[in-house]
Formats: C-alpha cells, sequence, structure tokens
C-alpha cells in the first residue's frame, strides 16, 4: 500500500472539531473512520473536485486504504490531523456511476470500512454507437443512421459514419469519415440554429485515394471526463466521387504520376477527438507502411470536404464562393462554410496544423462539383506547375502523422476564426459591431464582411460574419488594421452609394473594437399567392429590375488562372481562363440571370416578405419545375 504523504501546506492542522468546514458533520462516539465529501448519492458537476475523509483520533492511519471504483488511489491523499484530503481531476477511475471505498485499522487492529456511492455528472465528452433514431443528430443534411458513432458534448454533436460499408452518402463510398455536425449553442443565430448542415469530410491518403476504414474502437467514452476518442482504420482504396487528375487536366497542367489511381502499401488510421465543452474534434490520421522493404512512402495527404445545402465556401484569405485552385494563405483555416437562407445559424471550418516541410508549404486546396480536396502543407501550383514529390513521407516500416481541427460555428466564419484563435493561442483582440437599418436593429443574417485589404475592393477577407435576431455580430482578430462593411439584401449600402463602404478599424490585443453599422431605410415587397379557387400555394416569386446593392467583387489569381469571388456571399463568379479568354466561365453557385434582383420562395401559406430597396421593378410569379 503506498505511503501517504504529509500535508501540502504547512500547518494545516485540522481536528475533528472543525471538519465541518469541510462539508460535512463529524458522526458520532465510536466511529473511526467517515467520508465527509462527496455526499451519498451526490451528483458532482465539476471537473475537479474534493474528497474528504474524516479519520478518528484512535484510526491507524499507516492502514489507510482508498479505493475508487477498485481501483487504488491512496497516494492521492494527503493527510492532516483527524482528515484526508484529496482533489481528484479527470481520468480514470472516474466514471459516472461511483463507489469509494475506505479502509482503516483501529487501535485494536479491528478493519474499519466506510462506501460512499455518487455520480461524476459534469458536462463530458462522450462518444457512443447510436443506439436508436433518438440519439442522431437533427438538420436537413443530417445523414447518420443506427449503428454510427456520435461523439458529443455540451455545445457540439459529430456523427462518425459506421466502418466496413460500401455507402456513398456523399463524396465517399466508405464508412469511418465525419457525416454530421451539430453546435448546439448558437441559439439567436437563425432558423439554421443546432441544425447540420454538413455533407462530409473523408481523410485523403493521396488525392486520388482515401481511407477505407474497415474496423472502429471506442478509444476512450469519455465517462472518466477527459477526451472522447473514437478510432477508425484500414487500407487506402480508389476515391470512385471525382478524379481529380482529370479535373486539372483543364488547366494544361501535369498531373503527378505517383497521385494518379495509385495503390500503396500503407494502412491508415484515424482519431478523432473530442474533448469537454469545445466546437471542435481533433482529427488525427496515421499511416503506417506495411510493406517495410521498399523504401519510404511519399503521399499527398489531406481531406476531402463537401459542404451541403445552402453553405457558402469562404476560404479565410480569399472572397466567398468555390475557388477552383488557391495558392495559399497566412490564414490558419484553410476551408470553411458560412450560411444562407435556412442554414442561418450553421458553419463550419477546417484548420490543418501545418507539419514540418522543406520548403515551409502550407495548405492549399482546389474544388470541383461542390467538393473541396484540402492538401495538408502542399502548394497545389507547384506540383501541377512542376511535379514537386509530397512533402508528407513514411519512413520504410515506420508511420507518421497529420492532424487537424473541424470546427463547428454559430453560423459565420468569425465564429470558425475564433475557434481557431482560441486552438492556436493566437494572441488576439475583439471586434464587434451592431447594424440598424434606419436605426432600428437590422435583424439576423446581414452578411458582415472584414479585410486587411486597402484596395477599394478588397482582394481578401479576414473575417465573415453573419448577424444575430439581435442584429449584432463580432469575434476574435489578430491585433492590426482592417476594414468592415455590411452588406443586407434588398437595403441599401451605409451611405446610400452604390459600393458599401469599408470602415476602417483598429484591433488591440486584449481589447474590444466597437463598429456599428447603419444602414439607410428601405422598403419591403409582401407577395400574396393563390390559385383558381383562391387556396394559397407555394410558388417562386421573381423580381426583376436594378435594386442597386449589387454586391462588389474581390479578384484573385492563382497562376492557374483568375477568380471573382463575393465580397459577402456567393452569387456566382467568373472563371476568366488565362490562355483563352473565350473559354471564361461561370463557377460556383449560378448567378442570378441578368436584370434580376432577387429571386424568392413563398412557402405552403402562400405569403414571401421581403425587403427592396425603393424604386421601379416588375414581379413574376410562377410555378413549375424550377419551384423546388
Amino acid at each position: 500500500m503506498p505511503r501517504l504523504p504529509a500535508a501540502r501546506l504547512p500547518g494545516l492542522l485540522v481536528s475533528l472539531s472543525l471538519l465541518g468546514l469541510l462539508g460535512f458533520e463529524c458522526p458520532g462516539n465510536g466511529v473511526v473512520v467517515w467520508i465527509g465529501t462527496p455526499g451519498e448519492g451526490a451528483v458532482v458537476e465539476s471537473f475537479e473536485f474534493a474528497v474528504v475523509v474524516g479519520l478518528a483520533p484512535q484510526a491507524d492511519v499507516a492502514t489507510l486504504e482508498v479505493r475508487l471504483n477498485g481501483e487504488d488511489v491512496t497516494d492521492r491523499f494527503t493527510l492532516g490531523a483527524g482528515v484526508a484530503t484529496a482533489d481528484l481531476v479527470p481520468g480514470a477511475p472516474l466514471r459516472d456511476a461511483n463507489r469509494l471505498e475506505v479502509r482503516v485499522d483501529d487501535d485494536a487492529g479491528s478493519p474499519q470500512l466506510e462506501t460512499r456511492d455518487f455520480v461524476y455528472g459534469p458536462p463530458k465528452a462522450r462518444v457512443q454507437r447510436i443506439a436508436n433514431e433518438g440519439q442522431l443528430l437533427p438538420g436537413p443534411a443530417a445523414q447518420g443512421r443506427v449503428g454510427d458513432f456520435l461523439l458529443d458534448n455540451a455545445v457540439a454533436g459529430f456523427v462518425v459514419q459506421d466502418v466496413a460499408k460500401r455507402d456513398l452518402r456523399a463524396v465517399s463510398a466508405f464508412g469511418g469519415n465525419l457525416i454530421d455536425a451539430v453546435r448546439k449553442d448558437a441559439a439567436g443565430q437563425g432558423p439554421g440554429a443546432g441544425l447540420d448542415h454538413f455533407g462530409e469530410l473523408q481523410p485523403m491518403a493521396n488525392i486520388e485515394t482515401v481511407l477505407n476504414a474497415q474496423f472502429a474502437e471506442i478509444v476512450n467514452d469519455g465517462q472518466d471526463g477527459t477526451a472522447a476518442i473514437l478510432r477508425v482504420s484500414g487500407p487506402d482504396d480508389l476515391w470512385d466521387y471525382l478524379n481529380p487528375s482529370a479535373f486539372v487536366a483543364q488547366f494544361g497542367v501535369g498531373f503527378p504520376a505517383s497521385a494518379d489511381d495509385v495503390d500503396q502499401a500503407v494502412f491508415g488510421t484515424t482519431e478523432y477527438v473530442l474533448e469537454p465543452g469545445v466546437p471542435w474534434v481533433r482529427i488525427t490520421t496515421t499511416w503506417e507502411d506495411t510493406d517495410g522493404a521498399s523504401g519510404d512512402v511519399s503521399m499527398y495527404v489531406g481531406d476531402q470536404v463537401n459542404g451541403w445545402g445552402e453553405l457558402d465556401t469562404w476560404i479565410p484569405g480569399f472572397g466567398v464562393g468555390e475557388v477552383q485552385a488557391t495558392a495559399g494563405t497566412d490564414e490558419p483555416v484553410k476551408l470553411s462554410y458560412v450560411p444562407q437562407g435556412q442554414a442561418l445559424g450553421a458553419s463550419y471550418g477546417l484548420l490543418p496544423i501545418e507539419f514540418p516541410n522543406l520548403f515551409d508549404f502550407t495548405s492549399t486546396s482546389f474544388s470541383d462539383s461542390g467538393v473541396t480536396v484540402v492538401l495538408h502543407s502542399h502548394f497545389i501550383p507547384i506540383i501541377l506547375a512542376v511535379g514537386t514529390p509530397p512533402t508528407f513521407v513514411v519512413p520504410e516500416g515506420g508511420a507518421a502523422s497529420h492532424t487537424r481541427y473541424f470546427i463547428a460555428g454559430t453560423g459565420d466564419g468569425g465564429s470558425i476564426v475564433d475557434a481557431a484563435n482560441q486552438i492556436l493561442g493566437l494572441s488576439r483582440g475583439t471586434l464587434r459591431g451592431c447594424v440598424t437599418v434606419d436605426g432600428a436593429p437590422a435583424g439576423a443574417g446581414v452578411a458582415v464582411s472584414v479585410s486587411a485589404s486597402l484596395a477599394v475592393v478588397p482582394d481578401s477577407l479576414t473575417a465573415v460574419y453573419r448577424t444575430d435576431e439581435e442584429g449584432c455580430w463580432g469575434g476574435s482578430l489578430p491585433p492590426g488594421p482592417y476594414r468592415v462593411a455590411a452588406r443586407a439584401s434588398g437595403t441599401p449600402y451605409q451611405g446610400g452609394g452604390p459600393l458599401p463602404v469599408w470602415n476602417p478599424v483598429s484591433v488591440q490585443a486584449d481589447a474590444e473594437t466597437v463598429q456599428h453599422i447603419d444602414l439607410p431605410a428601405t422598403g419591403r415587397v409582401r407577395v400574396t399567392i393563390t390559385d383558381e379557387s383562391d387556396a394559397p400555394v407555394p410558388a417562386r416569386v421573381t423580381v426583376v429590375g436594378d435594386d442597386g446593392t449589387a454586391q462588389p467583387a474581390t479578384l484573385h489569381n492563382t497562376g492557374l488562372g483568375s477568380f471573382l469571388l463575393g465580397a459577402f456571399e456567393d452569387a456566382g463568379h467568373l472563371v476568366n481562363d488565362p490562355a483563352d479568354a473565350s473559354d471564361d466561365e461561370r463557377y460556383g453557385k449560378d448567378p442570378l440571370p441578368f436584370g434580376v434582383s432577387r429571386v424568392e420562395f413563398a412557402g405552403a401559406d402562400g405569403v414571401v416578405d421581403f425587403p427592396l430597396q425603393p424604386g421601379d421593378y416588375r414581379i413574376a410569379v410562377s410555378r413549375g419545375t424550377e419551384y423546388s
């Protein structure tokens, strides 16, 4: 039995008459040992808590033994006069339901026993196999099924598809992938708050190959208050959804032969780790060389990511919209999704942890058909231009890992940036404000963009916010100068001009900067649609005419072409072919036709109401194949 340490605090003398100060009363005569805290049947709601054991003068403290759920924890206790105390922290052998047993001999050598049952109930992170439909995450993009795995804490929930599947739910035919994500504390951010709008994240082995998970193990279910951990593993396999080598052929550049449908002798393991109280899951994929005799294995590792529904792609450092290929940015978040319409209140982001490489490459990406391929610590333009080899190397007979964080936000890109700043421990200041329309709160869904660019139309966005139901927004940013502007559909820009006003602000470390924006008054349109019997019907409402609030575009050139993206939201953008101007094409979300300022949809009640800048318009109401 471990020897008990002396009291840690000099002069700590606790007599039996003072034990009441520790939260319990002393028992009557003849009792040798008793447990003061936790109380019988108590629910301990803090992650760390004190255990206090009272010892009568006749107790032989040299024989004291304390067990928690059968495991000896005596060495965690410190002796004082008439008392033994311990501060328990998350970890084994704690679990949901606990039994504490204290044994000590009295001065006659007779063993004495005291037991205490209690519940360890702080807001833990948990992982479990989904046993019934009531455990599934809600939302229009939810794909989880009974048999999948739920990682869950007080602020967020994530679903990982069961393994050994041949089931194309989103971008992959294999299991073991992250398929659902919900932020629980986004109330007041919009109709999508608390609902899943995400598609899938598939760990990638070598661009055209992925992890085909065949095995799953719950490493730690989270009962002990530490991180919940799910581990999936399997070989590499071909990715069926897209053929990236055919995709890049349109740029007239080569594709690395080492990544063109190459089967490698590797075995992959991905761990999904969810800590209590955080809105992100840490994902670490480890690749092992299973050959062991053919030299090192070089791989273009990363993730294939698909955001669904009414989510716009936003890569920090770029404008809003799907980017065919990126040339890298200094922003740590390499991919995020910001909401529109019914998705307001939901957002997502991917933060790769860059691994050391010879050229200090950061992660870059390319996109097609709504899928973004993020290559961790690889520079895509150079790979395609000169065929640079992979920077991720599995040593012969060994293993190598790469880590990233998948973040569930509260409905904008700003909450993704906030989470990344917390994860990386970056120095931050706070920028916040509220948007009003003619002095009244603008409500949820107004787009607020922040840029460090000094160009007339910024060529990069550092943060993209969406206002809450009070019309307010805010988040953390690295210290420095920025400009901020707002756009509310159907409402004039600040100052009433044809372009947004970019207000200069300065963010200081550990300080708050406030920038309110007031937009001019606007009009409203209410359309009621009925059929020939005057019954309400759903329909599409098209507004024809210029409302004067078209958003400006941000221009980007990655060497593979120039891209026009939205300064506030994805409204469809132009891709310019640097070799042939006649080959320019629209990309991303389909833009509205020329002359159409907005399209709205009436529900089953046949009514739609929306703001519209004062002016002359024509309104067309239609039903048919175009209504969905």
